[in-house]
């Protein structure tokens, strides 16, 4: 199933947790989590101030206890963002001999052994599982259109694996006819199986910024003016040249590196709001910044 217990060995199986491994961490996936390092004041202020209006502390909130205020993890080795392409694609253990990576290539849709289109196309199979007249359709590939335009069939040999996001995923699900019936009719498409919650009950990660002016110069205002940035961005470069020998300063950093997981009410069970605490009052795109000291929490369910 997809409760916490049964999907907490494989989040534990993809990270390596600068902490550690522990219960509820990895140790040695090809995933490198960490927490900032916490140099600037502001950080500690922000879990203090939490700890003083009747918050608890939390040492890891992907741990035993998600509620409270504490360090803020993020997805980072030797100052290098560490993305799914450096975790994966790029690493040295990838085995290339059973990866192949087909790009400027567009999904179409999942095949199922219930397809009984004859269109004609160029096909691409990889030893595709046969046809069976069971109940529950199964999924025997994928159709893709590929930069020259050509509609391929990929079959699978065990299964196939959608990784297309929020919205992405139900969407392929939906054209390939798998989802709400009517809904399926509506856009023209035949129903393989009928699934009525796909499509529904999109969770969206909005948030708000709550920006306050600093009495004292202690933000990253003197950091984000042009010859800073240059320095910043020069010592980051030196950094990933030496291997990490050199530290990779504020460039090494998303400098969100405090957060709170708190209840908006007592007879919520669980945490349903979040702050992101970040020591410099900017956009989110890192645009408009405030001309003056400033800092500011993003606060989002």
């Amino acid at each position: 199933g997809w409760n916490y217990q049964n999907c907490l060995p494989y989040f534990k199986r993809a990270e390596t947790w600068a902490g550690g491994e522990d219960q509820y961490r990895g140790g040695s996936g090809p995933l490198h989590t960490t927490n900032g390092r916490r140099k600037n004041p502001l950080y500690s202020a922000f879990v203090q101030a939490g700890v003083q209006a009747g918050y608890p502390r939390t040492s890891d909130y992907n741990g035993k206890q998600q509620e409270g205020f504490g360090s803020m993890a993020m997805t980072v080795k030797d100052g290098v963002r560490w993305s799914t392409s450096s975790a994966y694609l790029q690493s040295e253990e990838l085995n290339t001999n059973n990866l192949e990576v087909q790009t400027d290539s567009v999904v179409q849709r999942v095949l199922f052994d219930t397809c009984t289109d004859t269109a004609k196309t160029t096909t691409h199979t990889n030893n595709s599982a046969n046809s069976s007249s069971s109940s529950k359709p199964r999924a025997t590939g994928i159709e893709v259109v590929n930069a020259r335009g050509e509609r391929l069939r990929i079959g699978a040999k065990k299964e196939v694996i959608l990784a297309a996001g929020a919205i992405g995923s139900p969407h392929l699900l939906q054209v390939s006819g798998i989802g709400k019936a009517s809904h399926l009719d509506s856009i023209g498409v035949d129903v393989v199986r009928e699934l009525a919650g796909v499509g529904e009950n999109l969770q969206d990660h909005l948030e708000i910024l709550v920006q306050q002016e600093c009495t004292k110069p202690l933000t990253l205002y003197k950091d984000i003016q042009p010859l800073s940035k240059l320095k910043i961005g020069i010592r980051w470069i030196l950094s990933v040249l030496s291997g990490g020998w050199i530290q990779p300063g504020l460039g090494g950093t998303n400098h969100f590196e405090s957060c709170a997981f708190v209840r908006s009410s007592p007879e919520v069970p669980y945490p349903d709001i979040q702050y992101h605490f970040c020591p410099v009052a900017i956009s989110y795109d890192g645009n408009s910044p405030v001309k003056n000291h400033g800092f500011q929490a993003h606060v989002g369910p």
